[in-house]
């Protein structure tokens, strides 16, 4: 069944959570050139017509991520901009994303992958690079209006596997309310 049809033509990036908070998936396209954010918000049986919800939010950024960095219940926009490993956040007010402002900067220079989820399990989502060649995962975790100081979770994870064939997941997989990393081989 097609729930919308038109939303996110050209865009670069395709997410999906809950930036209404309430408790339903929305759909939110991400267009690099302008660092502009479309949203569809769900009515449980559809995507709704598509706005703007941010301009010029990470268009210079090599990751944008969907989260609730703010722990206010709705999914924030988190962009990633790998030269500074600057974490910018535009937080949802449930109907727009707000001003964009800077929670860390330094965090995951070369890093292989950028996550955000509640890996301290406190309600609110936290930074994780990812640094596949040495196993290695550093977290920054969330104050709620900034990401705090990194350091290092996890080294030597995967590193059994060749780097360039293990892909970074995460999710919280026993129920704990902390999300947890995964690696998965590709091979």
């Amino acid at each position: 069944m097609v729930w919308k049809t038109g939303h996110g033509l050209g865009s670069s990036q395709q997410l999906v959570g809950d930036v209404t908070g309430d408790g339903r998936a929305d759909a939110v396209t991400f267009f690099s050139a302008t660092g502009n954010f479309w949203v569809a918000p769900s009515s449980g049986s559809s995507f709704s017509t598509y706005s703007q919800w941010k301009a010029d939010h990470g268009a210079a950024s090599s990751s944008q991520l969907l989260a609730d960095v703010t722990g206010d219940g709705r999914a924030d926009a988190v962009v990633f901009v790998a030269s500074t490993g600057s974490w910018r956040v535009a937080a949802s007010t449930g109907s727009a994303f707000s001003t964009s402002t800077l929670w860390k900067s330094g965090h995951g220079v070369g890093s292989s992958a950028q996550l955000v989820d509640d890996v301290t399990g406190d309600g609110k989502a936290d930074a994780v690079a990812v640094f596949r060649g040495t196993g290695s995962i550093w977290v920054a975790p969330s104050t709620g209006s900034s990401f705090t100081t990194y350091s290092r979770w996890q080294k030597g994870i995967g590193t059994a596997l060749s780097a360039d064939l293990n892909q970074a997941l995460i999710g919280d997989v026993n129920g704990d309310n902390r999300a947890d990393i995964l690696i998965r081989w590709l091979h």
